[in-house]
């Protein structure tokens, strides 16, 4: 529910070759992207929430707030209305609640700083970006955790008895030893051109281990708090981060053909793309966003956390992080 994470990702470096596509490119054969379905909430057909067994609902809507799920939003009716309804006419069991990193606007905040880098300035260092960036880190925790009793609010009285799971925020941007180039280097154009990282490296660590990460910790306050069961998804990207040295990205190799790394190697995030023109509202609001591999991923997580609650007492605190390669190890 809520806000969700998707979106594709566009061709780009690949040891085979540097070319790649500056518009959006959608086909999705076997190259880790993904298309995207319901005009009004942009829902990617590679979202976590979709086809499978069991059956699952996917009412999520990108850039939606918490406080959106009473009311209706873009095209649709409010999130609650329908899982009032969808408990009323199934049995469900767990509702996925993904919340808060639009309250906090990170996003946005990453693209201030992205803008930040193109006029050579850092926006760590800002106090017009942080003040009002921790001031909404501040009170997120309370509208998380008034999301989580307005969905059990939601699905009383229907039939269903449903588990409520939150998630944490997937960091989108390496930071630290893990960053793209040496800190030397971080005025180049490649480091935009190239990797699609138009950050500085101090902006970057403020980022991750500053605004995201007490993001990360408010969510977890508010599921402890309203007796919720919490997964957090803080490291679930780490080593396919946007910025990192390590994954690689879908390319056209010299003679024109598509080469795509394994997932296990991909960039499983939307990065910034360096264009000549100004990206579609749509586009813009898919950056720094997971990619398909990213997706499945997440998708793999949320399987392995939710097969946990049927036996499990209340209040799970799970963590899907990536160093053991367990989620990532698929084919592309």
């Amino acid at each position: 529910m809520a806000g969700e994470c998707r979106r594709a990702q566009e061709l780009r470096r690949h040891p085979a070759g540097p070319a790649r596509c500056d518009g959006p490119c959608e086909d999705r054969g076997g190259i880790g992207l993904e298309k995207i379905y319901s005009p009004g909430c942009h829902r990617a057909d590679a979202a976590v929430i979709g086809a499978g067994t069991p059956k699952r609902f996917n009412i999520a809507c990108s850039g939606a707030a918490t406080t959106h799920l009473s009311r209706n939003f873009r095209t649709e009716e409010s999130q609650l209305a329908r899982l009032s309804t969808l408990a009323t006419e199934n049995n469900v069991t767990v509702v996925v609640v993904s919340v808060g990193g639009n309250d906090v606007r990170l996003t946005d905040t990453m693209k201030v700083c992205a803008d930040a880098w193109k006029n050579d300035r850092y926006c760590s260092t800002d106090t017009a970006v942080t003040g009002p960036a921790a001031e909404r880190v501040r009170t997120v925790g309370a509208k998380v955790a008034q999301a989580v009793e307005a969905v059990r609010a939601a699905v009383q009285d229907t039939g269903s008895s449903p588990r409520i799971l939150v998630q944490s925020y997937p960091m989108p941007l390496a930071s630290g030893k893990a960053a793209t180039t040496a800190a030397h280097d971080e005025n180049g154009w490649d480091r935009w051109s190239a990797y699609g990282c138009p950050f500085y490296s101090r902006d970057l660590r403020w980022i991750a281990t500053g605004l995201g990460a007490a993001l990360n910790r408010e969510i977890k306050k508010a599921a402890v708090r309203t007796g919720a069961d919490h997964v957090d998804l803080g490291r679930l990207l780490d080593g396919h981060q946007v910025c990192g040295k390590q994954p690689l990205q879908t390319a056209f190799a010299a003679d024109g053909t598509v080469v795509s790394p394994p997932a296990a190697k991909a960039e499983g995030v939307r990065y910034v793309p360096r264009t000549k023109t100004e990206l579609p509202a749509d586009e813009a609001q898919a950056l720094l966003h997971p990619n398909y591999h990213g997706q499945q991923a997440l998708g793999s997580c949320l399987t392995l956390v939710v097969g946990r609650l049927a036996s499990a007492g209340p209040g799970v605190d799970a963590q899907c992080a990536e160093p053991q390669g367990r989620l990532w190890n698929r084919s592309a």
